[in-house]
């Protein structure tokens, strides 16, 4: 697990999530998970297709979207993170450390359709 993952569950309800294993999208289980009913799966029962798992009312309050991905808040969570410069070594926001390095780059004035470098200025 990454540093940053590790700090979200952590820290879940200090940053606004619940428990941080109970998954949003499933169904059953300790934390709304079971296999034989995933993430929108449904079975039909009398002939109507019935859905069997669907998303928690409040998906935001959840770090785990079903068994494989994160919440779109936990997502923007880890980026906010990774972005303000929490998780850097020194602590320097995403902005401060692209100044530098924007000045070593060459600016790129425009590019084809095939995706070549035309015009390609230092500066």
């Amino acid at each position: 697990m990454n540093p940053v993952t590790g700090t979200q569950i952590k820290f879940c309800q200090k940053s606004g999530f619940g428990d941080p294993f109970l998954v949003c999208c499933g169904r059953g289980g300790r934390y709304n998970f079971d296999y034989a009913r995933r993430c929108a799966s449904t079975d039909t029962v009398n002939g109507k297709k019935i859905l069997l798992a669907n998303s928690c009312e409040n998906p935001s309050s959840r770090i785990i979207w079903d068994e494989i991905y994160f919440t779109e808040a936990a997502n923007k969570w880890i980026y906010d993170q990774i972005v303000d410069g929490t998780f850097s070594d020194p602590p320097v926001p995403l902005k401060m450390a692209n100044k530098a390095s924007l000045k070593v780059l060459p600016k790129i004035s425009s590019i084809d359709i095939n995706k070549k470098i035309i015009e390609p200025s230092i500066g």
